[in-house]
Parts: C-alpha cells; structure tokens; sequence
C-alpha cells in the first residue's frame, strides 16, 4: 500500500491544525496563530479501509496511515480532530500509543460528516477563534 499526499504540506510550525479523518482519507488545514486559514485543506490518502471490520483484518494499513497523519502534525501547537464515524477515536488511540506528543496537542474533537473544504475552514475557524 503506498499513501500519497495530494499536495505539499506548509510548513509544520503553524500555530493552529484541523484534521477531519475516516478511514479512507485525513484532511488537514494549517491555520496560522490568528485562525486565519492558510490554504484549502491537502489530502493524505489511504488504500480501502473501510469499515472496523477491514481496520481489524489490516491493522497495519490502518496504522501506517495514522502514523502519516500524526508526522503530518510536525509541532503544531493545537490541533482539532474531526470526523464523522470511529476514525477519529481510533486516531486518538494511536496517538495514546504510539505519539503521546502529538496527543497533548489535541485541543478538541468533533463529530463532523464529511464536510465541504469551506465548511471544514469555517468549523476550525470558528473552534480556534473561541479558544
């Protein structure tokens, strides 16, 4: 399985990280430290791992892909976790594992159902903005 980031990632040192992840692909918007947000989401992607029963009969893939997205955090500041299913929790679970600096990081999670790349800025906007 080979993952691929559908563009480059900015620079790892933003202040502010929105995630919104399934099984199947991770989101993720760098937000610079006035919630301002600094581009349209870029994709990390994963092969079909669909359902909890696939994650379970290919924990490797699902754990590749989680360790890719918990690199793609660099030292981010605060981050935001959303998704709209299991995914996330199972993120957070790697991160307790394996990536304990990336998982004091989390400034929040939410349950969101696949959401437009506007609509995925204006909740991370809105959630940074009151924090």
């Amino acid at each position: 399985m080979k993952l691929e980031i559908s563009s480059p990632p900015l620079a790892a040192s933003r202040h502010c990280v929105a995630v919104w992840i399934d099984h199947e692909q991770a989101r993720i918007c760098h937000f610079a430290s006035d919630a301002t947000g600094t581009a349209s989401p870029y994709g990390i992607h994963c092969g079909p791992v669909r359902a909890t029963n696939e994650a379970r009969d290919r924990p490797e893939a699902a754990k590749l892909f989680f360790a890719e997205v918990s690199r793609s955090l660099g030292d981010t500041a605060r981050i935001l976790i959303m998704g709209p299913s299991s995914a996330k929790h199972e993120f957070l679970r790697y991160l307790q594992m394996h990536d304990h600096s990336v998982e004091l990081r989390i400034a929040g999670v939410e349950t969101l159902d696949r959401p437009s790349d506007g609509q995925l800025v204006a909740l991370a906007n809105k959630h940074f903005a009151t924090k």
